[in-house]
């Protein structure tokens, strides 16, 4: 298998939807086991523009999939979420009360054409 390629780029990985991190994210193999650095593969610094996003307060206790379906209707762009807020643990739900930044729907396609290009 060929590494620091997106899951979409390597042959032998099946198709999956264009949300899914794994198009993102290179992939990395280390003793035999894959693995993705979601921290360490994108920075969102650059995209400070508050006209780009929202603030959402988590009323109860909710996955981050949950949350990524209230704001987008799809559960496959809580890494979004989880990247914006510095979440380093997507593992661990939010508290309830977390006041968290959204990227507002209709700049979700431009941020992953940026990612893509590595132009973020």
């Amino acid at each position: 298998m060929e590494f620091g390629k997106k899951n979409n780029q390597i042959a032998d990985l099946k198709r999956i939807n264009s949300y899914y991190f794994e198009n993102y994210i290179n992939m990395y193999e280390d003793n035999g086991y894959y693995f993705y650095n979601l921290a360490s593969s994108i920075n969102f610094e650059n995209i400070d523009n508050p006209e780009y996003f929202y603030l959402y307060r988590v009323n109860s206790n909710k996955s981050w999939t949950l949350i990524s379906y209230e704001n987008y209707n799809t559960i496959h762009l809580w890494w979004i979420i989880c990247l914006l807020n510095g979440i380093d643990n997507p593992v661990k739900f939010p508290d309830s009360g977390t006041v968290l930044k959204i990227l507002k729907a209709e700049y979700v396609g431009d941020v992953l054409d940026k990612i893509k290009k590595k132009t973020l």
